[in-house]
């Protein structure tokens, strides 16, 4: 941590809001998290990132059965999306800033959210 308060600012990524291959060209993304830390897996699939590279998100009204077999990814294809994101070791986090950000400087179109 003490390498990132000496250099007095944050780094701007180049890739895609995913974090998938694609860089951009024209913006680039400092990420930010309410989170306080990021310790494991779940942390991380909170910020659309994981351990396993890939995340799954359900269809707005569906009710996932109680129990699913090893093919529910192929048998629920309609109502669960698996989504590539950046892969990430949680260990790697070793540190946090804890700092105030105006929401009015932040690309609102990316901050949407369904239960």
């Amino acid at each position: 941590m003490p390498l990132i308060l000496e250099s007095s600012h944050f780094r701007a990524g180049s890739y895609n809001i995913q974090g998938s291959s694609k860089q951009l060209i024209n913006v680039a993304y400092t990420y930010v998290t309410p989170l306080d830390s990021i310790r494991n897996d779940n942390d991380l699939k909170k910020i659309a990132m994981s351990m396993g590279g890939t995340i799954e998100l359900l269809r707005d009204g569906f009710t996932p059965p109680p129990v699913v077999g090893p093919d529910f990814l192929n048998q629920y294809k309609d109502d669960i999306l698996q989504l590539d994101v950046y892969r990430c070791d949680p260990t790697k986090r070793e540190a946090a800033l804890d700092v105030w950000i105006d929401a009015s400087i932040l690309a609102p179109q990316h901050i949407y959210r369904h239960d």
